[in-house]
């Protein structure tokens, strides 16, 4: 099972916020995104002259004030939250004011870096290099692992961060992907040439940290390398490569979950332009990224379809792409 964040929370409501919490618990539900918007929710009311014990419309409103920093679907689902909080009070006879919840944007198209930017980002990413001494002074031997793990592999971040040692089958040159997305576990095998990086990386861990558990270990073999520091390293080092900060003209700059989908989107073209039969190859993409069903891989062909127009009328003309794509576009 999906491991369960925990907070303590101190405002007057907290009775509330934790009855909601276990009750979606009891039902199934992690709950840890609600949780931590909550969290913050609790806090906001702490700190201020609003914990009054109520939820009523001038604390919503101040609660819903957009933030500097925030779009706005994180502003929605921050909102959800707390809207869900007011709808359990509701429910056991307290009053709650609930406000009018904010419809969601849809996503800005990503830019997704061709194979020559890869090649100059994994150059930066190479070349950090962290203090020889230290308590993280071997971040530097996991940060280009992980990427090329991501990206060679199509990981979700969180399932490259979460590896343990005993994940990794060296004979059968395959990997153990626990708890990922819907708690769900698969086996992704790796090619000679990345696995010939994994040992290398694992022979100078090993002389770091004796029998470790984490196979990317944090400060010290207590935790696991947070999934939030890696994220940091890929948008510096795609800083770095572009020479300037993001701008409102940009788009939506590259995250390091692109990485994932550039696997995907590089893969499906390759197949495309050998003439590979779509139809037969999916099913085995969507097993190796761990998704429900095939139509939630589908998605990767609209990313194509945006980002590589070119192709998609490689596509139209062979009659390559599945059917399946075209009833999801009518749908």
């Amino acid at each position: 099972m999906k491991k369960l964040e925990e907070k303590e929370f101190k405002s007057k409501l907290a009775p509330y916020i934790n009855g909601l919490i276990d009750e979606k618990r009891k039902l199934g539900y992690s709950y840890n995104n609600e949780l931590l918007f909550l969290w913050r929710f609790d806090r906001f009311l702490y700190n201020s002259q609003y914990d009054t014990g109520i939820l009523n419309k001038d604390i919503m409103d101040a609660w819903c004030e957009i933030e500097s920093s925030e779009c706005i679907n994180s502003r929605k689902y921050r909102i959800d939250a707390t809207i869900m909080l007011a709808k359990y009070m509701i429910s056991l006879g307290v009053n709650a004011y609930i406000p009018k919840p904010i419809r969601k944007q849809p996503r800005p198209i990503p830019y997704f870096p061709d194979r020559k930017d890869l090649k100059k980002l994994f150059s930066i990413v190479d070349s950090w290099v962290c203090g020889p001494q230290g308590r993280f002074s071997h971040i530097s031997l996991e940060y280009p692992l992980i990427l090329r793990m991501c990206y060679c592999l199509g990981l979700r971040i969180s399932e490259c961060t979460n590896l343990e040692c005993q994940d990794i089958d060296w004979k059968r040159k395959r990997i153990l992907i626990t708890h990922s997305k819907g708690d769900k576990y698969r086996y992704v095998y790796i090619a000679d040439d990345l696995f010939e990086l994994i040992e290398r990386y694992h022979v100078k861990m090993d002389r770091l940290f004796k029998a470790r558990t984490w196979f990317f270990p944090a400060e010290n073999d207590s935790n696991p390398i947070s999934s939030r520091t890696a994220s940091k390293h890929f948008r510096d080092s795609w800083r770095q490569l572009q020479g300037r900060k993001p701008n409102a003209e940009d788009g939506k700059w590259p995250s390091i979950h692109t990485l994932r989908h550039c696997f995907v989107i590089h893969l499906i073209t390759k197949w495309a332009e050998e003439g590979r039969d779509l139809d037969t190859m999916i099913p085995y993409l969507c097993r190796h990224l761990g998704h429900s069903g095939i139509q939630e891989s589908y998605y990767y062909f609209h990313q194509i379809d945006k980002q590589f127009p070119s192709l998609q009328k490689f596509f139209n003309a062979t009659g390559k792409l599945p059917k399946e794509v075209y009833d999801y576009e009518k749908d």
